[in-house]
């Protein structure tokens, strides 16, 4: 009998410990794919550098605002603060910064990003600047919390707007 039951409680860890390796701390994880469009509402602050090397070059530094679109409730009116930097030369660079997001429950997300911009001067003097890049999330507060994944990003900007796209998967533990 005392064998049978020592069987018995033996089987019961095993399968608590299947269920827990199976299940783990992410069992209460959610995986999402969204698609985003952002819009540049304002800009705070823009300081640009010109480090002497070329006329062209410019290190520009710009903390701006943004908001979100979308047909997922979460992100949709989402507001973002921007802090980011491009190395520029002739318009022409790469970029990176970090978006803090605030969603319309007032949990928030992060994400870090890099990528690369391309100026295109048109003949009267105007110009669009085309880029794309990658994401990272590297935190989130609330339904957000402890939020892995990334995405990519395409947009474009002129001297008065910038507008993109970025559809982000990721998993948030909820």
């Amino acid at each position: 009998m005392i064998r049978r039951e020592r069987r018995l409680t033996l089987w019961m860890i095993a399968a608590s410990c299947l269920v827990s390796l199976t299940l783990g701390p992410d069992a209460s994880a959610q995986s999402k794919k969204v698609s985003v469009t952002g819009k540049m509402a304002g800009i705070q602050s823009q300081t640009t550098l010109f480090p002497g090397d070329s006329p062209a070059h410019q290190m520009i530094f710009v903390s701006r605002a943004d908001v979100y679109s979308s047909a997922d409730a979460d992100w949709n009116n989402a507001q973002s603060k921007v802090s980011g930097f491009a190395d520029v030369t002739a318009g022409t660079g790469p970029h990176s910064g970090y978006h803090a997001i605030t969603h319309p429950g007032g949990d928030q997300t992060f994400t870090a990003y890099q990528g690369m911009g391309k100026r295109t001067t048109n003949a009267d003097g105007s110009w669009v600047s085309n880029f794309d890049g990658k994401f990272r999330f590297v935190g989130g507060t609330g339904k957000f919390k402890g939020i892995t994944g990334g995405g990519l990003y395409t947009g474009k900007g002129t001297p008065t707007s910038v507008e993109y796209e970025f559809t982000a998967e990721y998993t948030a533990a909820q």
